[in-house]
């Protein structure tokens, strides 16, 4: 969850970056991964990188699309009764 609720907020503040009008050079300085740098930033994909990937994403060039967050009642069962999905 804690994950997920990083990946929204920055998707957040990008789509409303992008909203503004901000170049791709403008975005990646403001530095909206700032927040979750010490905890998410020093994987095998830092946050310049996170943020290139998310500009160069076709699909996050239109200030109108939305990031949903699944519907729990999507997640299928397996035998035993256990959710496929863990937290």
């Amino acid at each position: 969850e804690k994950y997920q609720a990083m990946l929204l907020d920055i998707h957040s503040q990008f789509m409303a970056l992008r909203k503004q009008g901000l170049s791709d050079e403008e975005i990646q300085d403001e530095g909206i991964t700032i927040e979750y740098d010490a905890e998410w930033g020093n994987g095998f994909i830092n946050p310049v990188k996170f943020i290139e990937i998310m500009l160069s994403d076709p699909s996050l060039q239109t200030a109108g699309k939305t990031l949903h967050k699944p519907d729990v009642t999507d997640r299928h069962e397996h035998a035993g009764g256990q959710s496929a999905a863990k937290h």
